[in-house]
């Protein structure tokens, strides 16, 4: 019995007469691997499915990242579950090495994060597709800044017991906002200014409305 038929056993024709049939038989199969229930596993076959509809690649082409991203964010209206499919459609297409990236980014918490999700498993017993969840909310929420100080004093509250144990530096993190780089004005555009300021004729009304109007051109 095909993967597809196991996770959709009344309606798999619709997903057997798709131009991506092969694709989303490959897909459901790693997922039934990887013991995802049938509930989740149908979730992530039918947002796979509406995204490669968008793509319109070929069948069984490299995908690049950026592009399939897109195409999930535009497909699921940003909807959360579609941000799951879309990091465990990832992990798919790099275990088959169809996923064309960029070089990856050196990720400070990956092993803080990666020991988390072991002891998910060992100590809790949670199923990959729920382990894969934690993963992705982890990640999502470590990119901010007050995350980043938080897991920062748990790491050197634990380095007083441990000395090897990893403390990211404090130089490295999210910035509270993006600086803003400043406008460097030019003596030239200084003088066009002053000579436009000059031109400005003084009008009838308060005393101060012209030297409001000079102020105004030279900001």
């Amino acid at each position: 019995m095909s993967a597809l038929k196991l996770v959709f056993p009344r309606v798999h024709f619709r997903y057997d007469e798709c131009p991506y049939a092969d694709d989303l038989e490959h897909f459901a199969a790693w997922l039934c691997g990887r013991a995802y229930r049938n509930k989740r596993a149908r979730t992530h076959l039918y947002n796979v499915q509406q995204v490669l509809l968008d793509l319109a690649m070929p069948s069984g082409s490299k995908l690049d990242l950026a592009k399939v991203a897109v195409a999930f964010r535009r497909s699921g209206d940003a909807r959360l579950r579609y941000q799951h499919s879309f990091t465990i459609f990832t992990q798919f297409l790099r275990s088959r090495g169809q996923l064309i990236e960029p070089p990856p980014k050196v990720d400070r918490f990956e092993s803080i994060r990666r020991e988390f999700c072991e002891r998910l498993v060992d100590r809790r017993g949670l199923r990959p597709s729920s382990v894969g969840g934690y993963d992705h909310w982890i990640a999502d929420f470590l990119r901010r800044r007050k995350a980043q100080q938080i897991v920062r004093r748990f790491c050197l509250f634990r380095a007083r017991t441990e000395p090897t144990f990893f403390v990211p530096c404090p130089f490295s993190m999210t910035k509270p906002q993006p600086y803003v780089r400043p406008v460097i004005v030019t003596p030239a555009q200084v003088i066009r200014m002053l000579a436009a300021a000059d031109v400005v004729r003084d009008q009838s009304g308060p005393p101060m409305k012209a030297a409001v109007h000079r102020i105004g051109c030279l900001a």
